[in-house]
């Protein structure tokens, strides 16, 4: 993607769950939101994307579109893998780096580095997604940033 400004897309795939009195609760993406400021301190613009935030499931990959992010990094749970991989796809073809990090990742980095995934950051992203933003678009090798699961070669 070719823009002057860098956008990143922090996003989960949520669910609500019922509680014990039969309300309604989803889980605070708080991973995600330590991810966002950490972009944000490398200069992106940043916007979380929760799918619980909007109407339906298209209204939310429409507004990830249209904020055209030059990285997307997605909060994956197992049970969340697989629309997040088609969140994924769609991003990419406009471009989109595309991380994943979270539960299932950090677990299954080997699983979670299919086609539509360039990076997993395995554990917790403070300790590479700095070092990863800082050298993305540079010509220095990733090879020393820690807890970092990407293809060289396509392989």
């Amino acid at each position: 993607m070719k823009s002057d400004s860098k956008r990143f897309a922090g996003i989960i795939i949520n669910s609500r769950s019922k509680d014990v009195d039969s309300s309604l609760y989803s889980m605070e993406p708080l991973g995600l939101e330590y991810v966002l400021s950490i972009a944000e301190d490398e200069g992106y613009e940043n916007r979380l994307f929760d799918n619980l935030m909007f109407p339906d499931f298209e209204n939310f990959v429409l507004a990830i579109h249209a904020f055209k992010p030059n990285i997307a990094g997605f909060s994956v749970f197992d049970c969340s893998r697989n629309d997040s991989l088609t969140v994924a796809k769609s991003l990419k073809e406009q471009g989109t780096l595309i991380l994943f990090g979270g539960y299932h990742p950090s677990a299954y980095p080997e699983i979670a580095l299919k086609k539509e995934v360039d990076f997993v950051v395995i554990g917790e992203a403070e300790r590479t997604l700095p070092s990863l933003l800082q050298k993305i678009n540079s010509l220095e090798p990733l090879l020393d940033i820690p807890f970092l699961a990407y293809k060289r070669n396509g392989i």
